[in-house]
């Protein structure tokens, strides 16, 4: 995750919903890991839990499972507000 503004982010979550019931975090690094049907949610770990401004940066991932193919997440939210997809 890459901070455009011109503000730090602290502390930071990630939440996203995946467009199919079939999907599912398996296991996630760089931060806390949690879903609830399709809705996942990612809290800030204590060691990156801010995004510094003017193109910070902060990198966590994540295994996934399905039981098909299935498309990517449409929206990405940080704290909330959508983030730009480039």
């Amino acid at each position: 995750m890459t901070n455009n503004g011109s503000t730090a982010i602290n502390p930071w979550q990630l939440t996203f919903a995946f467009p199919a019931s079939g999907e599912a975090v398996q296991g996630g690094w760089d931060g806390a890991w949690s879903q609830s049907g399709q809705q996942v949610t990612v809290n800030a770990a204590s060691w990156n839990a801010t995004i510094p401004a003017n193109g910070g940066s902060v990198t966590i991932g994540f295994n996934g499972t399905d039981t098909g193919q299935y498309p990517a997440p449409t929206a990405l939210y940080i704290n909330g507000t959508v983030c730009a997809n480039d």
